[in-house]
């Protein structure tokens, strides 16, 4: 996740020097969806920003959607590694979570930043689906969060 974050960090720093024709599907499910969105890289990488009900924080309340090949991913940092409990009660709360919920994976990074995220094909995903899953990280990350409390 460290490495996503800095790459993130850099495109948003070298968006100004120039935009690009974009022909992406998931590019308009994103400036479509009626949630605040920024660009990271142009039809390639954004934020929604007002979508999530945990603190923002960082990265953390962000939703970050990510494309690259035929893979789209929707997901967002829940806690950093610096405000999450890692103990044995708490990591069973996640893990029984993780069961709990459908095509959402739930995991630490790298960096032991706690995460949701779901992974699809963009060649499967149209406008309703990018929608549901949306939805789907959106319920996942408050589940996640108040886990974590």
């Amino acid at each position: 996740m460290k490495k996503f974050a800095v790459s993130v960090l850099l495109v948003v720093t070298l968006n100004g020097l120039g935009l690009a024709q974009c022909t992406s599907k998931t590019d308009g499910y994103v400036t479509s969806s009626g949630y605040k969105v920024s660009v990271a890289k142009p039809c390639a990488m954004w934020f929604i920003s007002d979508a999530l009900d945990i603190p923002r924080n960082g990265l953390q309340g962000l939703i970050l959607i990510a494309e690259q090949n035929d893979m789209v991913i929707i997901g967002t940092v829940v806690r950093p590694k610096a405000t999450l409990d890692t103990s044995a009660a708490t990591l069973l709360k996640l893990m029984r979570l993780s069961n709990d919920l459908d095509y959402v994976k739930i995991g630490l990074d790298s960096d032991g930043d706690l995460f949701v995220r779901v992974e699809v094909r963009s060649r499967m995903l149209d406008a309703a689906e990018f929608k549901a899953t949306v939805q789907d990280v959106i319920k996942a990350s408050a589940k996640a969060y108040a886990a974590t409390k």
